[in-house]
């Protein structure tokens, strides 16, 4: 019985491991996503203006950008999405008390709607270019308004207030 309780107690540690570390994984593909639209805005304003310097070969050129940025939603909106299950998995066997309205968890969910939105704009309303990038530039206000201000107000998010 005590070996039994040992190994449970391991695989969910390793859980938490696995939610945080998906976690990261997630918010870092945004986080890329958000430079590769940025990037976008900054090379689509400098042709927009007939701006041929440095600056302008320094960057790629706009379809190797926006599908950079797909890709990377792509990659993050399932991990996004595993770190969720499994941290609401780890909820529900740690927590004595859980309380799925979490701000936290509340907050993750609209990121992960907003992104699948983002995709699904693009996959079947083919919406490109300078308005999908604005899509994700606000996507990522609303990443980082979920990680710096949302997190405080969690239950048991508190690592790092």
């Amino acid at each position: 019985h005590t070996q039994s309780t040992a190994v449970s107690e391991r695989l969910v540690s390793e859980l938490l491991f696995i939610h945080i570390t998906m976690a990261i994984l997630s918010y870092a593909a945004f986080s890329f996503s958000f430079v590769f639209s940025s990037l976008y805005l900054l090379q689509y304003k400098l042709l927009k203006q007939k701006k041929w310097g440095h600056r302008l070969w320094r960057l790629n050129d706009l379809s190797k950008l926006e599908k950079m940025s797909y890709v990377l939603n792509v990659i993050g909106v399932p991990m996004l999405i595993l770190s969720l299950i499994l941290g609401l998995q780890w909820a529900f066997i740690k927590l004595s008390v859980f309380h799925w309205y979490d701000s936290k968890i509340i907050g993750s969910f609209i990121i992960l709607i907003i992104y699948s939105l983002i995709l699904y704009l693009r996959e079947r309303r083919n919406m490109f270019g300078k308005s999908i990038a604005l899509w994700n530039i606000a996507a990522f206000l609303v990443v980082l308004i979920n990680f710096f201000l949302v997190s405080r107000l969690s239950a048991f998010h508190f690592w790092y207030s």
